[in-house]
């Protein structure tokens, strides 16, 4: 998670992988004490998946941070991920930065937290703990997100009920790779540019990679507003939910904002 005011924080999703959240950090000056943001957003696309299938969103976010390094916030918004019922998605994280120059490193861990839900039948947790490390030079950043537990409950208990797929093991150790552009624009516009590539440990069927082009204008009294087009290579037999909707197909999402201080 990036630290200014500059940031773009993208909710598209988590698809499985449910966005992520999906976030693209900029190099900050000095960064504030607390910041935050509420937005609505068309859809809550994370790595290029839909988690309120094509839905609308309202999303929170606020963010301690600490000139010394050390950060942590939460993130809170409604999906529709497990078994296409609503659930509350509460999402804590907490890391540190190191700034040297244009280059900024961050490490940390992110929770995708689900309050009370399980999937059916496996009687799974979609809570899912991941690391992450990342650095940003100038406008450009990589950030690679690693698996402490199962992804998103997905393990030989609930890969044929609740996944579709044949019974592998635990799919501990999955991993994001992602990389992101931001380039300022004339008139308060910026854009931006996100790939990144989702392997699953033990279920190589669910693999898929993500991209996504963004253009947002900050307007006055901290509010800003974009749009963006997500697209994956993902295999539809596998991210068609019950209803017959297709989490993984290229969409728009369009979002406006207000953030603060």
């Amino acid at each position: 998670m990036s630290r200014c005011s500059t940031r773009v924080v993208i909710l598209l999703t988590l698809g499985p992988g449910l966005s992520l959240a999906a976030v693209i950090d900029a190099i900050p000056s000095t960064p504030p004490v607390l910041n935050g943001d509420l937005g609505i957003y068309s859809d809550y696309i994370a790595r290029g998946l839909s988690y309120t299938r094509e839905g609308m969103l309202l999303a929170a976010r606020v963010e301690y941070d600490s000139p010394r390094g050390p950060y942590l916030g939460l993130i809170a918004n409604q999906t529709t991920t497990i078994a296409n019922r609503e659930s509350v998605e509460i999402d804590p994280f907490i890391g540190f930065v190191e700034r040297i120059r244009d280059l900024s490193v961050d490490v940390g861990a992110f929770q995708w937290n689900y309050p009370h839900r399980r999937f059916a039948v496996s009687q799974n947790r979609y809570n899912t703990i991941e690391g992450y490390l990342g650095a940003t030079y100038k406008t450009i950043g990589v950030k690679f997100w690693y698996e402490l537990t199962d992804y998103f409950g997905l393990n030989s208990d609930s890969a044929e009920p609740n996944y579709a797929v044949p019974q592998n093991g635990s799919s501990r150790g999955s991993h994001y790779l992602e990389l992101n552009l931001t380039q300022p624009l004339p008139r308060s516009f910026t854009l931006s540019l996100h790939a990144g590539h989702q392997s699953i440990r033990h279920y190589p069927q669910l693999n898929f990679t993500d991209w996504r082009v963004g253009i947002e204008e900050t307007l006055s009294y901290s509010f800003l507003v974009g749009v963006a087009r997500s697209n994956t290579d993902a295999d539809r037999t596998v991210y068609t939910d019950s209803a017959g909707l297709n989490l993984a197909r290229a969409k728009w999402l369009g979002y406006f904002k207000w953030m603060f201080p």
